[in-house]
């Protein structure tokens, strides 16, 4: 990460295009993306190399938020809920199950009206 000193003040920059090298012009778009992100979460940009040689190996992902439609998302939350209440049910961490990411949830579809006028 470089600091960058501009009138509005400092600002954190990442050069995804020097960490990921020579194999940059090579990387799908999409590829990009996560390697920027990637370098986001790890700095010593080990797994941004991970990236770059496209072989499958996990690497830390976190994006800025999640974009979900109601029929998928709301089973989602409901399914993350319960998986925090079995870990700690079993003795285990129930933080470990991290909620901290910020989801928008759409809802695009009529909605039942229980009592109108």
């Amino acid at each position: 990460m470089q600091t960058l000193e501009l009138t509005g003040g400092a600002f954190q920059a990442a050069d995804t295009r020097a960490a990921v090298g020579p194999e940059w012009r090579s990387l799908p778009y999409s590829l990009r993306v996560v390697a920027e992100n990637t370098l986001r979460q790890d700095p010593d940009g080990t797994s941004v190399a991970a990236v770059a040689r496209r072989r499958g190996d996990a690497v830390p992902f976190r994006p800025g938020r999640l974009l979900l439609q109601d029929m998928l998302g709301l089973p989602l939350l409901v399914d993350l809920m319960a998986m925090r209440s079995a870990v700690g049910d079993a003795g285990g961490d129930p933080t470990r199950i991290d909620m901290t990411l910020p989801v928008d949830l759409v809802i695009d579809h009529s909605m039942t009206i229980n009592h109108w006028a």
